[in-house]
Order: C-alpha cells, then sequence, then structure tokens
C-alpha cells in the first residue's frame, strides 16, 4: 500500500512544481509526469498484481500468443476474438508475458491521460481520481474491458472531430465493432451516437434525480426495476450466460456497504452540481457577499469538444447503471464506458464556481475524502482482495 500512497503524494507534489492549471506547458508536463509515474508503475507490476491478470491473462497468454492465425475466430473460450487477436501480436514480438503486461499498461495509461489532458479543465485532479476512484486498479485487472474501454474513447473522439459526418460516424461504427470483439460489453457504446444528438434538459434533469432517489431509497420499487431487468437478461440469448455468471457473484448488502455506496456517490454528486451550475439556473455559488451580484451564467470556455449534454447523460447513465448493480453486478461492467467522462464533467463543474474560494475549499474536499476512501478500502487486504486485488504491490522481479 506503501507504493500508492507515495503515488498519490507524488501527484499532488507535482501539481505544485508543474502548475498546469497556470501554464499550457505546465498541463503537458504534468500529463507527461502523469504517464511516465501511472503507466510505468502498471507496466512495471507483477502478475499477481490484479486478479484476472493473476488468475487468467498471464497464463492464457502464454498458452494462446503462439496460436495460428486461422484458429482466433474458432477456438472455444471466454476471449472474444479482438482481444485473442492482441495476444497474437504481442506474441509476435515477444513470447514473454511480462512484456504484454507492459504493452496493455502504457496503452491504456496513455490513451487515458491524453483523453484527460485534451479535455479535462482541471487535469491534476482528473488523473487523481483516476486513482483514488479505483479507475486505474480497474485497468490492471479486466484487462479486456480496458482495452475495449479506450477504443470506444478513440471512437468518441472521432464523433467529435471536425471531419466530415459520413467518415465520423463509419469510423466510430469500425470502432464500435473492434471494441465488441474485445469485450462483448461494447456494445453499449451505440448509446454514444445517441445522447451526442439529445439535449439535456432542466425537466430530463429534475425527472432523473428523482427516479434515481427513489430507486435508491425505495426497496418496492428497486425490486419491481430488477425484476424487469432480470427477466430481459434471462430470455435475451445474448447476455443470458453473463448475467448468469455475474449474478453468481452477487452480494445483496452491498448496497449499504462503504465500497458499495463509494462506487457511485461521487458521480451522484458530480451530476446534480453538473445540473445546478452547467444549466442556465439562476444559482449563485459564493459566501462572499460583494459577490452576490456576479452571474451564474458568466462566459466561460471550457477545455474540450464534448457538449455539457453529452456528459450530463454519460455520467446520469453511470448513475443509474451503479444502483442497478446493487442487484444485478454485470451493470457494473456497462458503466466503465462512461465513467471517463467524469473526469470531464467535474473539471467543469468547479470551473463554473464563482468563488475562488470556494473553489478551492471544494477541491481540497474532493482530495480529502476520496484520498481517505481510497486508503480505508484498500489498506483492507480482504475487501481489496476481493475488489481488485491490486494490494500490496509488487515489480516483477520481487
Amino acid at each position: 500500500m506503501q507504493v500508492y500512497i507515495v503515488t498519490l503524494a507524488l501527484l499532488i507534489l507535482f501539481t505544485y512544481i508543474f502548475r498546469p492549471s497556470k501554464t499550457h506547458e505546465g498541463k503537458r508536463r504534468y500529463a507527461i509526469f502523469s504517464f511516465i509515474l501511472l503507466g510505468g508503475l502498471s507496466a512495471l507490476r507483477k502478475y499477481t498484481v490484479g486478479n484476472d491478470l493473476h488468475y487468467q491473462y498471464y497464463g492464457n497468454f502464454i498458452k494462446y500468443h503462439g496460436m495460428p492465425w486461422k484458429y482466433i475466430f474458432g477456438i472455444r473460450t471466454r476471449y472474444e476474438p479482438g482481444f485473442l487477436t492482441f495476444f497474437k501480436l504481442v506474441g509476435m514480438i515477444t513470447d514473454n508475458p511480462q512484456a504484454m503486461i507492459a504493452i496493455h499498461s502504457l496503452l491504456v495509461v496513455g490513451v487515458f491521460i491524453f483523453f484527460m489532458y485534451k479535455n479535462c479543465d482541471d487535469l491534476p485532479i482528473a488523473v487523481y481520481l483516476f486513482v483514488t476512484m479505483n479507475h486505474w486498479f480497474q485497468s490492471m485487472v479486466i484487462l479486456r474491458q480496458m482495452l475495449a474501454v479506450c477504443i470506444l474513447i478513440i471512437a468518441t473522439e472521432i464523433l467529435y472531430s471536425k471531419l466530415p459526418m459520413l467518415v465520423r460516424y463509419l469510423l466510430f461504427l469500425g470502432l464500435l465493432f473492434l471494441a465488441t470483439s474485445m469485450h462483448y460489453s461494447a456494445v453499449i457504446g451505440i448509446v454514444f451516437l445517441v445522447i451526442k444528438n439529445i439535449r439535456f434538459s432542466k425537466l430530463a434533469f429534475l425527472i432523473s434525480t428523482i427516479m434515481g432517489y427513489t430507486l435508491f431509497v425505495s426497496d418496492a420499487f428497486f425490486d419491481w426495476v430488477m425484476a424487469q431487468i432480470r427477466d430481459f437478461l434471462v430470455n435475451n440469448h445474448v447476455y443470458a450466460k453473463q448475467y448468469a455468471y455475474f449474478s453468481s457473484q452477487l452480494l445483496d448488502e452491498s448496497k449499504y456497504t462503504m465500497s458499495g455506496i463509494y462506487s457511485f456517490v461521487p458521480y451522484l454528486v458530480t451530476f446534480i452540481f453538473a445540473g445546478i451550475l452547467l444549466m442556465g439556473w439562476k444559482v449563485v455559488v459564493t459566501i462572499r457577499p460583494q459577490d452576490k451580484n456576479e452571474l451564474s451564467h458568466r462566459k466561460i470556455e471550457y477545455c474540450g469538444v464534448y457538449s455539457n449534454d453529452f456528459l450530463m447523460y454519460a455520467i446520469m447513465i453511470v448513475v443509474m447503471a451503479k444502483i442497478i448493480a446493487f442487484s444485478l453486478p454485470v451493470f457494473s461492467r456497462f458503466t466503465q464506458y462512461f465513467m471517463p467522462f467524469e473526469y470531464v464533467l467535474l473539471g467543469r463543474v468547479l470551473k463554473s464556481v464563482n468563488s475562488t474560494f470556494v473553489r478551492r475549499q471544494s477541491i481540497f474536499i474532493v482530495y480529502a475524502i476520496t484520498t481517505l476512501a481510497f486508503i480505508m478500502m484498500n489498506s483492507n487486504l480482504r475487501l481489496n482482495a476481493i475488489m481488485t486485488g491490486t494490494v500490496p504491490y509488487m515489480f516483477f522481479w520481487q
């Protein structure tokens, strides 16, 4: 656990050294430092760091990397053809499984850091939350899905690019197909095409907030929704097997545990404050009387290409799916594709706060609470072993 605590300390230290919020060069240097630090630690970790890596991917790379191309689509395995192709391509370079770990780690962390560098108004807090929200740990565990997530991140970047519309949509669909070949759950990426073109209104915000609250506090409503979803999944030949697999891991009490709450409350808080600050409500966030006449809708230029509507829908999906996942864990798989947009939306929320004092205090609270939760959860070796198996950290030569 000491390695991870030092990592958090270094991320904070270099925020003050590079001052990424002040200059573009500082932001670029902080992004490079973050990539080297997080990517390096992921790449140099022992195969025992990360449950799925330890019990699946390490041994299966040795088993499948030399497989002839003609068997990629025909072999009976729970791995999708795209991921077997990843094994094969790495195997053409080297048969060392540690090289596979390093290539995967640098690729995944690189895509995430570049995404945050390009789109986040507050890069340091985005990178910090990438660690403390256990997203970094997930990248060391769910190797197939993280490759799919990275492909869809690239796909959404293309979707918002300035290329001709037909080219954008064709490239997006091609990358969506590639992501699905890495992990079946990436099919949810089709939702990005929908939410890109739908305005997130105040009414949508109010309705989704009320529904989310009711879903969480009302056992009767929650059970009814679960029954409808369960029936749909069980009767769907595509997801029936996956539903049975994930439901076997069900922990009914998880809804009210610390890890269960922490898995969705930060997204809920961001969603609520984004709805208040970014949607034109006449709200002034300040504690200083002389600022009361400031306009809450002052002109602000945000980093990145994503619309606030797109980001609001993305985080709304995360919140709803996280609540449903308390009963149907399969839904937690789908949230991975929308979670990166939390970092973008949170930066915009903080930038929208009028008072510098309130903004700084808010940032401090975010750092303090997420750090405390991260340390408390992952210092519990039994809990960490269930969630990710990333503690203790060990270098590959140990």
